[in-house]
């Protein structure tokens, strides 16, 4: 990308050093990563994707989190770090696509949310160590949610052919 193209910020680390969002380049959308040392990186798309979104980044400013489409599966999120450059996370949990919105400050947690084939939206969470978790709020306590989301992953597992673990607290 170069100066004078339309620019969208959509997130800003801590200290206010790096900020994440999108450009269009004439052509397609693409996600960046601008730093006042660095200027603007185009962070890319993953294989066969056509436009990418920044939506958002890591309080630290090292991992940026969005979402790509225009690719043959339809498109979904992804994560970019430092050291490890553009990961695809895909329309997970069998989903046709997916969109990362949210990451922790130091990047190895996100948020974000799902369409099924149904065209409901779900959300997810994302960690580094356990990939997409979907997440599903009920205000009755740990007690009738394990319960609930016991049953509930039966009927995932069942209806998608796809096997998720479900835990509940109080928090």
């Amino acid at each position: 990308p170069t100066s004078g193209q339309p620019v969208r910020p959509a997130g800003v680390s801590d200290d206010g050093a790096v900020v994440a969002g999108w450009v269009h380049d004439g052509a397609a959308l693409h996600a960046i990563r601008w730093t006042g040392v660095g200027g603007m990186v185009d962070l890319g798309v993953a294989t066969g994707a056509t436009h990418s979104f920044g939506n958002g980044v890591s309080g630290d400013g090292s991992t940026i989190v969005g979402d790509e489409h225009g690719g043959p599966s339809g498109g979904g999120a992804f994560r970019w770090t430092i050291s490890g450059g553009l990961q695809d996370l895909g329309p997970a949990l069998g989903w046709v696509t997916s969109y990362m919105t949210g990451v922790s400050g130091d990047g190895t947690t996100a948020i974000g949310f799902g369409q099924a084939v149904s065209g409901s939206f779900y959300g997810f969470r994302w960690t580094s160590a356990g990939g997409m978790q979907l997440v599903v709020h009920s205000p009755y306590g740990a007690r009738l949610n394990r319960a609930f989301g016991l049953a509930l992953r039966k009927r995932f597992c069942v209806t998608f052919d796809f096997e998720l673990q479900a835990a509940a607290s109080d928090d």
